[in-house]
């Protein structure tokens, strides 16, 4: 086709001899249609994060640089690695959003835009102590306006029930079935955040039993406990407890030696998660509560939670 609009544009040339304004004017019209722009055909990646190294394959975009330069949408110029005709290398620049890649040829003309996405981001959630439906809001970047395909998912637990989303943050219910470890984010468009790392909460299910005398045995049954308990404890009233054994799921204890009364208790493992309060009483000697107006404490108890603890330090 270019051979073709070089003989046409030669034939107006002669023409143009005649000095005819129309003739010189449609010649001016075919020089510039002879000028092929640089064609972008594909890029290393569709889901992009600032700093990364794309390619940009295609066509036209001359053997050398010169004053050619790449563009993206939010982001400027990028930074240049290597040029060719076919093929350039640059680093995506800081800024860039949503939108389309171009590319601009040392002549100055410019190719059509090349869409892209971004990775989202994730910067921080409210708590990274985290409990099975729990209301928690994600912070970041790149979330896309709109959920449309984008899910929220948790170790364990997989895709998270989703009340709000925005660009910047998305708020939904931590899965039945989450457990320690990462939270992630795709977007729209299929593009995966980072993994950010969260804990899991203790929760106490039952106490066996629900009272005793100071050092008498006491276990706890639940969750998220961990399986080793590295920095973790139990406090009963302002004591901790004496751990004689402690797994993910149960923590056996000797009561501390406390005055006879109701104390709260809660535990907290070695991620520094708090448990939920639930209370426990210390009997007196003989096993007698100084309180009798408290009704009788079961062997083993239910626990009915009190919320959580104050932060301590």
């Amino acid at each position: 086709m270019a051979d073709e609009v070089r003989a046409t544009q030669v034939g107006l040339e002669v023409l143009a001899q005649r000095s005819d304004p129309e003739v010189r004017a449609t010649q001016v019209g075919l020089e510039i249609l002879a000028h092929i722009k640089p064609t972008i055909t594909a890029i290393s990646d569709a889901c992009l994060a600032v700093g990364q190294a794309l390619t940009i394959n295609g066509s036209d975009f001359h053997a050398v640089q010169g004053t050619g330069f790449v563009s993206f949408t939010g982001g400027g110029v990028a930074a240049i690695t290597s040029w060719a005709d076919a093929q350039i290398v640059c680093t995506v620049p800081v800024g860039t959003t949503r939108g389309v890649v171009t590319v601009t040829d040392s002549d100055g003309y410019t190719s059509d835009g090349y869409a892209y996405s971004m990775h989202p981001i994730i910067s921080g959630l409210t708590s990274t102590c985290l409990r099975a439906l729990d209301s928690i809001t994600i912070f970041g970047f790149y979330f896309g306006a709109a959920q449309g395909t984008g899910s929220v998912d948790f170790a364990g637990g997989g895709s998270a029930i989703v009340s709000a989303w925005d660009d910047d943050q998305i708020t939904v219910l931590v899965p039945v079935g989450t457990i320690k470890g990462n939270v992630s984010v795709t977007n729209d468009d299929g593009c995966v955040s980072n993994n950010f790392a969260y804990y899991t909460e203790p929760v106490i299910n039952v106490l066996a039993p629900g009272s005793g005398v100071p050092l008498a045995p006491v276990s706890i049954i639940g969750e998220s406990f961990y399986a080793v308990q590295g920095i973790g404890g139990v406090v009963i009233g302002a004591l901790p407890a004496t751990i004689v054994s402690w797994s993910d799921v149960q923590i056996d204890l000797l009561v501390p030696l406390l005055a006879p009364g109701v104390y709260n208790l809660f535990v907290v493992n070695s991620d520094g998660c708090f448990s939920d309060i639930v209370q426990f009483t210390v009997l007196g000697a003989g096993g007698r509560r100084t309180t009798p107006e408290l009704p009788p404490v079961a062997d083993s108890i239910s626990v009915t939670k009190l919320g959580q603890p104050p932060i301590i330090g």
